[in-house]
């Protein structure tokens, strides 16, 4: 639908949804295609619904409920001062996490999800996660909205799952809404359906190229240094940039021409070269 929208083949985006999901997914198209991998994956922030006494195969609403408990039994063993105490103390920071079964995580090449809906026998080793925040603001039993913000790789649906096993009573996500990556808000997003309007300039809804690198530590370069890199050589670090962190953005006056990272002789080269100019 984006290459019939915006009239190009070249279309990508910075990461799937579960297919129950909503919210935000950016899209890039052409030279931005490059420019994907770097831009920030955290934090995410989330919001949802959850749903306590019952556990399902894909720890969300789409699934087979493979557990469930008694809405009274819910209400009498779960209080919202528990919820936050259990959070608290098991489900914020830097955590490990077993990922869902049905996710795009490759087993041998090939994505876990295929191999679960095929029947396969599936185990899922714990992988490191992280959680900046993960609040409560409502607690209608057996319902609880919430809302969290993790690191990149973290999944919501297991998050979700571990609270209600550290409760005894299960739980699983009903809806869930990303709500923004790093600096990129939903609030800003605009709907396919918006774009598709035959009056719509969608030329005009496009970010900069320079977006994608805002997270970035930037380097101007003179004309010199950017011959030099686009033909393969490299440059010299700037004195003033730190030198530790991997990669940078490039930009000749005032527009970002590629992204440059670190050689094995501590000095810079294009990792990646947008034709801009």
């Amino acid at each position: 639908m984006c290459r019939k929208v915006f009239q190009t083949k070249k279309v990508g985006h910075s990461g799937t949804l579960d297919p129950f999901a909503t919210g935000l997914l950016i899209i890039a198209f052409g030279e931005a295609l490059k420019l994907l991998e770097f831009l920030p994956a955290t934090p995410k922030i989330y919001t949802g619904e959850g749903v306590f006494g019952a556990t399902s195969d894909t720890l969300d609403r789409e699934g087979v409920i493979v557990q469930q408990y008694d809405d009274e039994i819910v209400r009498k063993k779960v209080s919202r001062e528990l919820i936050e105490k259990t959070i608290y103390q098991n489900l914020l920071g830097k955590i490990f996490q077993t990922p869902p079964k049905y996710s795009a995580i490759k087993i041998a090449g090939v994505s876990a999800h295929y191999r679960a809906r095929r029947g396969e026998n599936i185990v899922m080793k714990p992988r490191p996660a992280e959680v900046f925040f993960f609040d409560i603001p409502t607690f209608d039993p057996p319902n609880f909205m919430f809302t969290c913000s993790v690191g990149s790789g973290t999944y919501v649906r297991s998050l979700i799952d571990t609270l209600g096993e550290l409760l005894d009573v299960g739980a699983h996500v009903g809806s869930l809404r990303r709500e923004s990556i790093g600096p990129f808000s939903i609030k800003n997003a605009h709907t396919i359906e918006e774009l598709s309007q035959p009056d719509v300039n969608v030329s005009t809804f496009l970010l900069p190229l320079e977006a994608g690198v805002s997270e970035l530590q930037r380097v101007d370069i003179s004309r010199e240094d950017y011959v030099r890199l686009e033909h393969g050589l490299q440059i010299h670090f700037p004195p003033q940039i730190d030198s530790t962190l991997g990669v940078y953005a490039a930009f000749l006056h005032e527009i970002c021409v590629g992204v440059l990272e670190v050689t094995s002789d501590n000095a810079l080269k294009f990792k990646k070269l947008l034709h801009r100019t």
